[in-house]
């Protein structure tokens, strides 16, 4: 299977360095009238960045958006999810499975790398969670 070549990686803290709206602008005007594809591994950060990576995902119109890890809170924002559904599962809380966010219709199709194992919920990651005020996974389906 051939690697998908990524324009823009965003991880860590959305709004930080490594996951800013700026550098989102900047790639897409490069790649007008042509695919971009992105990788996003974050836990989420802030929301006003989030809402505007979104909108300038959907001006570009063709951004192809592969989530890897455990994504969470602002991370699911910035792709372009549709906020009545968004909506409705922040009313029942908790996390969702890659097959949980497919059946809710948040991504198009899952994939099955041999080399990526699922993400393990490790006290160190629940330490952190908890640091930054994420309540901890409950997964729904």
């Amino acid at each position: 299977m051939a690697k998908t070549k990524y324009n823009i990686h965003l991880k860590g803290y959305v709004g930080g360095w490594d996951f800013d709206s700026d550098y989102v602008d900047f790639v897409l005007n490069k790649n007008t009238d042509k695919e971009v594809a992105v990788l996003i591994d974050s836990l989420g950060g802030q929301l006003n960045t989030a809402l505007s990576i979104s909108s300038a995902f959907r001006r570009h119109g063709n951004v192809r958006v592969h989530f890897v890890g455990m994504n969470a809170s602002a991370a699911a924002i910035a792709c372009k999810k549709k906020s009545a559904d968004l909506l409705a599962l922040m009313k029942v809380g908790g996390w969702l499975t890659a097959e949980g966010a497919l059946a809710w219709g948040f991504v198009d199709e899952l994939t099955d790398f041999e080399d990526e194992s699922a993400p393990v919920l490790t006290d160190a990651l629940a330490a952190d969670f908890t640091a930054h005020g994420i309540p901890l996974p409950k997964m729904l389906d």
